[in-house]
């Protein structure tokens, strides 16, 4: 994928420090070094998928109006073309700010924070330096505030940015409480005598909570496996004030159960692989346990509470580089599945479905959605037919292409907007059509959604076409998937290696669905 770099200043291009970043083919650098100018050229932007934007922040400081115009400029570029990543990196010389500058330094950071958070497909890196890093000549006489060799910083930086997109964040951090949450034991020191809060060991747990709960607003989930009375944690949030609430955790297991079992309970309901979780305990024997009963689990002992804090903030499957609006929606929606869970308890699954008011709307791929449609294509696993992984480039091919389709899934009930849910591309023959990816988040199964979907593929194209479905086998897929293949509806077509294609028929089963969703 093709990257640009700019800057609001001279990124002496020739220098060959960056033969690193060109011998790569894929980085190109901005003549002009002028973000507004790359940003309003609209070739500019249709010619690259990264933008990699180096900021001098004292040069911006000083000009109110260049700072507002620079803001608006990426702002509009971003929302306007949400399918691809705008990386803005910051050198900031503190060395040489003094007061004024430094609060106009913060003030700037909040304006570009304020922004981020309402459009996705933005990231803000300090590029970490010192006075050793900076050169009052160059910058004077080369309009290049860096020595030369402190570009290797800024290389680093987009080496390291560009690496971490390979790897993919965790889900869910399942948390123990005494001396996770907080230092000491509350049902034995009592919850007066707790660390949390005051100097020393007591901050560290606090800043703890607080990275935390950033976690949970870019999308992480977080839930408790924990032997412990119930009351006496939800107590000790309470009293001591503490920045996680009862409300920031979805399905916790706080009992005197095997932490083992929990976890495996709370994997289940959210409907998650365990290597997508972390579990985080101070005891290496529970640790242990967990390891050998939930297989594939991440864990991470508590061994120093500094070194804790820094696993949160650093490790590479903790760091979201871009998070959309259903990352954000996300305990909502668990919290609206756990209504229908417990509906499902009460009575049979007829009744609950004619009862939950269930709406599908099938949506063309548009700027604004067009991040989840990237995000569902390689971020779900188990309900996904082929796991084909699609690029940003493959995504605009499809809509390109007249003779595919494809179609995102938002789902709503009687409880609330679960969201775009999933999605599936059709390619149209001349005699028949084949859906090669169909894509569900594990949330939703089992509402009979996918087979309403088929449904309506069917009723729409069958009196022109024949309907098949690609399926390709592996580790993740081959439960939820080769189970929901095993419906009446579908029957096997061809076998070729590792393909295996299906018909999908209309018959009285699938017809069945259409009376429990609202038209």
């Amino acid at each position: 994928m093709k990257s640009l770099i700019s800057s609001n200043f001279n990124l002496m291009q020739k220098n060959s420090i960056w033969r690193s970043l060109k011998d790569k083919k894929n980085f190109y650098f901005d003549d002009f070094n002028n973000i507004n100018f790359s940003l309003n050229d609209k070739k500019t932007i249709n010619r690259y998928n990264n933008f990699y934007l180096i900021l001098y922040v004292n040069d911006l400081i000083k000009n109110e109006n260049g700072l507002f115009s620079l803001l608006n400029t990426i702002k509009k570029a971003a929302k306007d073309n949400q399918n691809k990543s705008f990386i803005i990196l910051f050198l900031n010389n503190k060395i040489n700010n003094d007061i004024f500058q430094q609060k106009n330094i913060i003030n700037f950071y909040k304006s570009f924070k304020n922004f981020q958070n309402n459009i996705n497909n933005i990231q803000l890196v300090e590029i970490p330096t010192n006075h050793k890093n900076f050169s009052l000549r160059n910058y004077y006489f080369l309009r290049f505030p860096l020595e030369i060799n402190s570009l290797k910083l800024v290389i680093k930086e987009i080496n390291k940015i560009k690496s971490k997109k390979f790897n993919n964040p965790y889900k869910l951090v399942i948390l123990d409480c005494d001396n996770t949450l907080w230092g000491g034991v509350a049902g034995e020191d009592g919850i007066k005598s707790l660390h949390y809060g005051e100097d020393g060991e007591g901050k560290i747990y606090e800043d703890v909570q607080r990275h935390l709960k950033f976690l949970k607003s870019q999308g992480i989930l977080l839930s408790i496996s924990s032997k412990n009375n119930e009351k006496t944690v939800w107590e000790t949030l309470k009293k001591r004030e503490m920045i996680l609430k009862k409300s920031d955790f979805v399905c916790p297991k706080i009992n005197w159960n095997s932490k083992e079992q929990n976890i495996r309970e709370i994997l289940n309901f959210l409907s998650l692989r365990s290597e997508d979780a972390v579990f985080i305990d101070d005891s290496e024997i529970e640790i242990k346990k967990v390891k050998n009963s939930v297989k594939k689990i991440n864990t991470y002992k508590i061994n120093d509470i500094v070194d804790y804090l820094a696993f949160l903030i650093y490790h590479k499957r903790l760091q979201i580089n871009s998070f959309l609006k259903e990352d954000k929606k996300k305990y909502f929606q668990y919290k609206i599945r756990n209504k229908y869970e417990e509906l499902k308890k009460k009575v049979n699954s007829d009744k609950v479905y004619n009862n939950l008011k269930q709406k599908i709307t099938l949506l063309s791929v548009n700027n604004k959605n067009f991040g989840r449609a990237l995000q569902l294509f390689n971020k779900t696993n188990q309900f996904n037919f082929t796991t084909n992984r699609y690029q940003a480039k493959d995504i605009e091919k499809i809509l390109k292409n007249k003779d595919k389709d494809i179609k995102l899934i938002q789902f709503s009930d009687k409880f609330g907007d679960h969201g775009i849910i999933g999605l599936f591309v059709i390619n149209f023959k001349k005699k028949y059509l084949i859906i090669e990816d169909f894509v569900m988040s594990c949330r939703v199964i089992n509402r009979k959604i996918e087979e309403f979907i088929l449904l309506n593929i069917l009723k729409k194209y069958k009196k022109i076409y024949s309907i098949y479905l690609n399926f390709i086998e592996n580790n993740n897929n081959k439960d939820l998937v080769g189970n929901f293949l095993k419906n009446s509806f579908f029957s096997v077509s061809r076998k070729t290696n590792k393909l295996k294609v299906y018909e999908v028929l209309l018959n009285k089963d699938l017809k069945n669905v259409a009376k429990f969703f609202k038209k």
